[in-house]
């Protein structure tokens, strides 16, 4: 489950070959915003927009995929190679976007064609004041759990962890 970006009311739920589906209304009603192959991806990772409710990224063993009308229709990201394991954005105007897959990490400022693949990481490569994790500060406070590990909160502006882990800003 994750909350939306569109009310008190709004929720995702991700159900195995049935996709994501979303409600406004606590439940009472919910509506699939992936079909057909998009609905059988595995290892889902979505990302809602805090401004726009309607503004949503899906990744997973497809890809990454854009999408500007609520799930229905979707634009696949080809620039983002992979299995993608999570996609993060700062909560900053224009917003950052940072993407794992297993093919590597990425990297974009929203609304750009122009995504940079960051090359030549080792696996479990050790992120301590990145400089491109850095961008994404902007005097946010860094609280994660990364690879399992305990929770690790870093003074603004730091980061530590592995690449391979979940990272949130807040």
């Amino acid at each position: 489950m994750k909350a939306g970006s569109g009310g008190s009311g709004q929720f995702y739920a991700f159900y195995f070959y049935a996709g994501w589906l979303e409600t406004r209304d606590l439940g009472a009603h919910w509506y699939p915003i992936t079909r057909d192959t998009l609905s059988n991806m595995q290892t889902p990772s979505l990302l809602t927009d805090p401004v726009n409710a309607n503004h949503l990224f899906l990744g997973g063993d497809q890809g990454l995929y854009e999408s500007h009308d609520d799930g229905n229709h979707w634009l696949h990201i080809s620039a983002i190679q992979g299995n993608v394991q999570s996609i993060i954005a700062t909560n900053t105007t224009p917003r950052i976007l940072y993407c794992t897959s297993d093919q590597g990490f990425y990297h974009w400022q929203e609304g750009s064609t122009q995504i940079t693949q960051v090359t030549l990481l080792p696996m479990g490569f050790l992120l301590h004041d990145w400089p491109l994790i850095k961008q994404a500060r902007h005097s946010m406070g860094y609280q994660g759990k990364i690879c399992g590990s305990p929770p690790i909160a870093e003074p603004p502006g730091h980061i530590a962890g592995i690449l391979t882990g979940e990272i949130s800003f807040r």
